[in-house]
Order: structure tokens, then C-alpha cells, then sequence
């Protein structure tokens, strides 16, 4: 939750629901490996 930022919302909004489960896992990843 802490690494969902206003990219993340957008990114979402242009991929769709489907890509937003990826951009969150990536987004999710790259906060714990950061």
C-alpha cells in the first residue's frame, strides 16, 4: 500500500484492472527491494 503512488493510479487507469494487479506487484517489489 505504501508504494502506490499517483504513477501507479494513473498507470491503472490507462491499462486497465488486469495490468493494475501487475504495476502494483511491480510498484510493491521495487519497495521492498528499494
Amino acid at each position: 500500500m505504501l508504494g502506490a503512488g499517483p504513477d501507479s493510479s494513473i498507470s491503472a487507469a490507462h491499462t486497465g484492472p488486469l495490468m493494475n494487479v501487475v504495476v502494483v506487484g511491480a510498484d510493491d517489489l521495487h519497495w521492498h527491494c528499494g
